[in-house]
C-alpha cells in the first residue's frame, strides 16, 4: 500500500489507503502483543502465525 501511496500520490482514494495502513498497523501490534501475553489462551494461536513468519531461512 505504501508503495501504491508513492506511486499514484494524486490518487483520488489516497486517504483510503492511508487509513488502510494505520488499521492494518495496529491488528498487527495486537497479534504480537496477544503472542507476548498469551493470558487469554488466544495469544497462543497468534503466536505460532508471528512464529512461523519470523522463522530464519
Amino acid at each position: 500500500m505504501k508503495e501504491y501511496l508513492e506511486l499514484v500520490p494524486d490518487s483520488a482514494d489516497v486517504q483510503a489507503a492511508k487509513d488502510s495502513i494505520i488499521i492494518w498497523k495496529d491488528r498487527l501490534n495486537s497479534v504480537f502483543a496477544a503472542a507476548a501475553n498469551p493470558a487469554d489462551g488466544q495469544g497462543q494461536k497468534r503466536g505460532a502465525l508471528v512464529n512461523v513468519s519470523h522463522r530464519s531461512k
